[in-house]
Formats: structure tokens, sequence, C-alpha cells
């Protein structure tokens, strides 16, 4: 239960800071863009002219979208034409209301449509119809052939003074957009690591318990998991942009460099570093309740907190024009490899001695020890080699670190390739969804309706600025509940503070010179902190609107209280229609994405378990041995989407979260199973890590019956939540796993035997060990979260 003086505080919940940083210098560009046609005007005698171009300016000057500058460049040069064209349409059409709502009805519905091919046409489309709307309130001269003419030069003036300022602004360096994505990559490693070293000890020590007490949600440890899992995501995500950024560029130059191969292993390497992370945290997961770890664990916590140190390190030199040559870190991140490497062979020095008592049961551990300490030494080789691959300075220094040779990047570009996701034609992505059943089709339909609605109540009524209502309705509704609802409140709160605040300041500031500064001030805290708080940017925007008003003689403070008002009208509007209008609420949904999300992991659990499996069969070859480069490339793109799926089953889960309480059903069930399948997906990537070890395929024949029983198992949950079909008992997954278990323990017994007998250190028995116990330890996660799933999907199938 939340304390009295933790609920007193929820209003200012809105106001919560992302994780991120102020963007000053876009700040410093956004007043720069601003300031130059409003100088123009004044400089011209014609400060009235300049207002359009000031506006078209500031449209273009906000899109958002990321990639490659020639990229960037292109969007904005888009977004100039789609300003301009808003501004000819709404001129042609401006004097006929039934017209003018007929075409905002349509255009609003069409445009809604951009965000199926990504943030940028998004982005231009969301410009050209907030344009469309402004010029129907405010620069419609519907007759005269020469005003529109000049309007329209404007409009384009405004967008390329816009486009020249972002340009003098960036460094003209083709791969710095990729350079600054891979580098908030590492920076998220970093943040995971850190998160490894502080609390996954505690956290998963709970895990089990927390599930069999049907307690998740209310546990403050597993709030930590849940945080863990937050930056697994983040971490995805960054990877994502860093591989579409760069293949942007690589795309774009028609040619490799040596700054871009550079940046391309460094980006597999952070996804190598990535999975090595998620491997060590399993690896605790398992030895978190043995006798030996303890043997060991300060040395590991040492070599995690200095991989985070370096990470950091890494992210910053790659913000850097001329990284240094090495950085510190590395040399402290060798030193505690060394000391763990030599507390490990002490440890392995007192077994072989008997000055440590071990049982049979202990070799299980130990083999993940052995694991866990191989894990975090491949981890340390993977930071330095990321590391000596960006600070090298081939110039002043040829004889350090070569660049990464021909076939490492051709190996690191086909795995970029692999993950990408399939490009589908814009034809077939539009028809597929041009369907009522479809998110993109109703949400369109929802905003088309709205907008109409508010730009006719902005005509019949009579408010000052009524546009100010249709542009809330437009920023405020998204396609789902609870995001609608987050961005109202912000919306609304910012805007009430903000235009109260702004309402004081005029009232008590007349200098022209003050007022300036002030507007100026505004603006560049609007722009500056909008990447932390949407609710703050709208905030500091609605003060420079109220100071704008009053600086330019064309309103006073009533222009806060019309802002006030016209912004709680638009949310008012935004919310009911979300809540009213064809409703496709997150429950009706999930089905299907928990199908999705249990089918990707069940391809990635069967593409790596195949590995083992693959001489078992009699038409198996003899040089079968060596892994597929094809098989590689089809793991990397299977584990990714898997992960994906992962992330887009945690985000449907949070919009669920976020709609009214009794459409949610029951919490508890659909949170154990993400937590199952991060679980089965978690194992499956130890599996395929442990492939790396030259194993023997031949030695895991006797996991085939376990490893069908459990594909079997997997698909009949998967189908039975996404169809909705009667759920079928499992298979004896217990009695195949035991089966295994008794191999093991059998290889275990033996290996103590040979110790007793003093046979030397290693022998085929120590070597089976080290091959089969981890996978025997994965399988047995693998039962359990299996067994989780469809105890859970059980629940979920009397609900759904």
């Amino acid at each position: 239960m939340h304390s009295p003086k933790r609920r007193s505080f929820s209003w200012l919940q809105p106001f919560q800071i992302k994780p991120s940083k102020p963007a000053y210098a876009y700040g410093i560009r956004m007043l720069v863009i601003l300031g130059g046609p409003v100088a123009a005007g004044f400089l011209l005698h014609n400060p009235g002219a300049s207002v359009l171009a000031t506006m078209a300016a500031l449209s273009v000057g906000l899109i958002a979208t990321s990639g490659t500058y020639l990229r960037q460049i292109k969007t904005m040069g888009a977004a100039t034409i789609a300003v301009t064209l808003a501004l000819l349409l709404a001129n042609l059409i401006g004097d006929r209301t039934v017209l003018t709502l007929v075409v905002t009805f349509f255009l609003s519905f069409l445009l809604s449509f951009a965000s199926l091919w990504g943030a940028a046409v998004t982005g231009v489309c969301l410009t050209g119809l907030l344009m469309f709307v402004i010029s129907l309130a405010k620069f419609s001269s519907f007759a005269d052939p020469a005003v529109l003419l000049e309007q329209c030069l404007l409009c384009v003036a405004g967008g390329l003074w816009a486009i020249s300022v972002a340009a003098i602004f960036w460094i003209v360096r083709p791969y710095a957009p990729a350079a600054a994505a891979v580098a908030e990559s590492n920076s998220a490693l970093s943040q995971l690591a850190k998160s490894l070293s502080s609390d996954i000890y505690q956290t998963n020590r709970q895990t089990n318990r927390q599930i069999n007490k049907a307690s998740i949600q209310q546990n403050a440890e597993q709030q930590q998991s849940m945080q863990w899992v937050h930056s697994q995501d983040r971490v995805l995500q960054t990877l994502s942009a860093a591989r579409n950024i760069w293949t942007s560029a690589w795309t774009t130059e028609n040619a490799s460099s040596s700054r871009g191969n550079r940046l391309l292993v460094s980006i597999e390497e952070a996804s190598a570093i990535d999975r090595l992370l998620n491997a060590l945290a399993r690896l605790l997961i398992t030895t978190a309740s043995g006798r030996l770890l303890a043997n060991i664990k300060p040395e590991i916590k040492g070599v995690i907190e200095q991989v985070a140190i370096a990470l950091e390190d890494l992210s910053i030199a790659l913000k850097q024009k001329q990284p240094a040559r090495q950085p510190v870190s590395l040399f402290a991140l060798e030193q505690s490899t060394q000391r763990l490497e030599s507390q490990w062979k002490s440890l392995i020095h007192h077994i072989r001695r008997k000055t440590i008592e071990i049982q049979a049961a202990d070799y299980t551990e130990l083999a993940h020890l052995r694991k866990m300490v191989l894990t975090l030494n491949d981890l340390s080789d993977r930071v330095v080699i990321a590391t000596q691959h960006i600070t090298q300075n081939a110039a002043n220094h040829p004889t350090q670190t070569p660049g990464p040779s021909i076939d490492q990047t051709d190996q690191s570009i086909a795995t970029l390739v692999a993950t990408r996701p399939e490009q589908t034609a814009w034809r077939e992505t539009l028809s597929n969804n041009l369907t009522f059943r479809s998110v993109t089709f109703r949400h369109a339909l929802r905003l088309a309706i709205l907008i109409t609605l508010s730009q006719l109540l902005s005509v019949l009524l009579p408010i000052p600025r009524g546009y100010w209502i249709t542009l809330t309705v437009l920023f405020a509704l998204k396609p789902n509940y609870g995001g609608t609802a987050q961005t109202i409140g912000q919306r609304v709160l910012g805007t009430v503070i903000g235009g109260v605040v702004g309402i004081i300041l005029v009232m008590v500031i007349h200098s022209p010179l003050a007022l300036i500064l002030l507007l100026l001030l505004s603006l560049f805290a609007a722009i500056a902190l909008r990447p932390l708080s949407y609710s703050l940017f709208i905030m500091m925007l609605t003060l420079g609107i109220v100071v704008l008003f009053e600086a330019a003689g064309i309103g006073s403070w009533e222009v806060g209280v019309h802002r006030i008002v016209d912004t709680l009208i638009g949310g008012a509007i935004a919310f009911a229609g979300i809540y009213l209008l064809f409703p496709n609420w997150e429950q009706q949904r999930l089905p299907a994405q928990l199908e999705s999300t249990l089918q990707a992991n069940l391809a990635y659990f069967q593409i790596t378990i195949s590995q083992y499996l693959h001489q078992c069969q009699p038409s198996a070859e003899s040089d079968a041995k060596r892994i597929d480069p094809t098989f590689t490339s089809s793991l990397h793109r299977l584990r990714h989407q898997a992960a994906l799926q992962n992330s887009n089953a945690e985000a449907a889960a949070q919009r669920l979260f976020s709609e009214p309480r009794h459409l949610q059903g029951e919490i508890e069930p659909v949170m154990a199973l993400l937590f199952y399948t991060r679980s089965l997906f978690s194992s499956t990537a130890m599996l395929a890590e442990h492939l790396k070890e030259n194993i023997d395929s031949e030695a895991f024949c006797y996991i085939e019956p376990l490893a069908d029983a459990l594909e079997q198992a997997l698909l009949t949950v998967a189908r039975a939540l996404g169809q909705k079909l009667p759920l079928q008992p499992l298979p004896p997954l217990d009695d195949y796993l035991d089966d295994v278990c008794d191999r093991i323990q059998k290889l275990h017994r033996d290996r103590l035997q040979e110790l007793t007998a003093d046979l030397p250190k290693t022998t085929p028995t120590l070597q089976q060990i080290k091959s089969q116990t981890p996978v025997a330890t994965e399988l047995s996660q693998i039962v359990r979260a299996t067994e989780g799933i469809h105890s859970v999907a059980a629940r979920l199938g009397k609900t759904l």
C-alpha cells in the first residue's frame, strides 16, 4: 500500500523526468532558427510578414527524425514541401465551411496511416496537418493570388532557413549519427552492467518464491527484476537504432571506410556484450544459492563493475571526434580479470588438494562457476576489442590495434543484414491495414472524426483561438487508451501551470526588453527540456506563447486563460473519443501478441537445440561438427526476433495496465507469463552461447525426447492462447528431465571417484561434465519455465 505522503504527490506524476539529458544544442539551434525570420522582418520593416516564415521554420525545425545527415535533410525538405502544400490547400478551400470540414476529415484520415512507414514519414505528415489547421485559422487569403504566392514563398523560405541552420550546426562527418547511436548503445550496456553488479543477487534469489506466492507486482524485488528487463529493452532499442543508422550511412556512401567498418564492428561487439551480460545474469541466478560462489564473488563483482566503467568510457570516446588512445579503465578491467582468474585457480587448487570438501552435487555449481569465469573473460575481451577499434589512430600509431579485417567486416555486415526486419511493399502494408480490425485504421478514423468535430466547434463557438482545441486533439490522441490518457494529463497540467505563471509574469513585467529575454529563455527551456519531460516542454511553451502575445501587442494575460480553456476542451474531446469511438482494448489484442511471443521464443529454442541434436539423425554426415555459417546467421535473426517480441509483449502489458481497471482483467497471470517467457529466452540464449565451446553433438542425443516434448508443449500453449483453443495437458516433462539429470549425476559421481583415485587432472569424464552440465541446467530451467507458462495460460484462458 502506498503511503499517504506518496499519494499526496501523485499529481506530479506527469512531470516525471525521463532518463535522458537536456538538449542544450538543440535549444540553441531552434533559437537561431526562430530568430532568423524575426530579425529579417524587423530589418525589412515588415515584421508581420515574418510570422508565417517563423511558423514554417519552427514546424520544420521541430520535426523529430534520426539517421544520417542526408536522411535528416531529406526529411526536413519533405516537411518544407508539406507545410507549403498545406498552406496552399487551406487558402483554396478556407472560405467554404462544408468543403473545409470534408477535406479536414479525409486529410486527417489519410495522413494518420503515416505511422505505418516510420517516424520520419509520421513527422512530415503531422507537420503538414499542423500547418493546415493553423493556416485555416490564421493565414488564409482565399482569393488573392499575389498574397497566396507570397505566403507560399515565405513558407519555403522558412523551411530552407531551418535546413540551412541545421546543416551549419551539424559537423560534416558521414558516420557521426551512427557513432552517436553506438555510443548510446554502450551507455545502455553500462547501465545494464551496473544493474547486474548492484542488485542481481538479491533480485533473483526471491524470483521463484515470488512466482509461487503469486505476488509479483507487489514485491520490491520483482520491481528490481522489471528494471533489469527495461534495461534489456533499452539496449535492444538502441542497438536496433544503431544498426538502422549505420545501414543508412553505408547505403548512402555506397562504399566502405575505415571509420565505418570500425563502427560496424563496434555494433556487433555491443550485441555480443549484451548476450554475455544476459548469460552472466543467468549464471548468477543459477549459482546464487550455492556455497562455492562466495569464494570468488568479490572478484566477479569487481569485474562487472569495471566492465560498466569501461563501457561508459567507450560511450564517451565514441562521441569524441578524436578519442583518447586508450582509457585508463581498460587497465583496471584487465587487473580485475586477472584477480578473478587467480582466485578461480586457487579454488580449483584447494579442491584438488582436498582442503575444500565437495560432494557430487557440487559439481553442477562448479561447472557453472567455470562457465561464469569464461564468460567474464570473454566479456572483458569484447570490451577491450570494442574500445581499441574506436580509439585506434592508424596515422599516429600504425603498429597498434589493427582495424577490422575484411572477413570480420563481411561477417558483421552479414549479421547486421540478418537482424534487419523484412521490408514490405507499401501497397501491401496499406492494404493490410484497410480493415476495421486494424488498430491503425481505427485510430485514423477516430482522429479524423475528432479533428473535424474540433474544427466545427472552433467555427460555431465564439472562441478567439479555437484552433488550439484542434491542436490539442491532434497531439493528445494516441492509438491506445493509456497513451492518450497520459498525454492528456501531461498536456493539461503543463498548460495550466505554464498559463498561470505566464499570466502572473505579464501582469508584473512591462519592459519590452525583459519580455523578449523571457520569451527567448522560455523557448530555449522548452526545446532543451523536451527530451526529459513532455509536461515541462508544454509548460515552458505555454509560458512563451503568453509572453509572445504580450510582447507583440496582440494579446495580454487573457491569452493564458484562453489557452487553458481550449486545452481542457480539447483534452475532454480526445478522452471521450478514445473511450467511446471504436475502442480496441489491449485485452482483446493481448492473446495474439502472446502467441507471437511464444512462437518467436519457440523458434529460437528450436534452432538452438537443433545444433545439439544434428548428429543424432542417421543421415548426419561426419563433418557436421562444424557450425554452418547459415546457422549462425539464422540464430542471430531468430534471437533478435524473440527479443523484439518479448519487448512488444512487455509494452502490450504496460498498455493493458494503463487501461480502466474493470477492463484489465487479472494482471498477475500476465506478469507471470512474461516472466516465464523471459526465463525461457534467457535459458535458450545460454544454450546458444554454450555452442561456442566446440561441443560434440553426438553426446547429446539423450536430450532429444525432452527437446521434442518441450517443443510440443510450447507450440500447444501458443496456439491455445492465440486461437482460444482448449489447453492440452503437458507431456511428461519431469520424467524426461529425470533421465537427463540421472545421466549428469552419474558423471559427477564418476568424477568424484577419479579425484579419490588421483587420476590426471583432465579426463574424458571431466570434459563431459564441462560440456553437459550447463546444458542440463538450462534444460531444467526451460522445463520449469514451460510448466509455468502452461499453468498461467490455463488461468489466462478463463479471462482473455
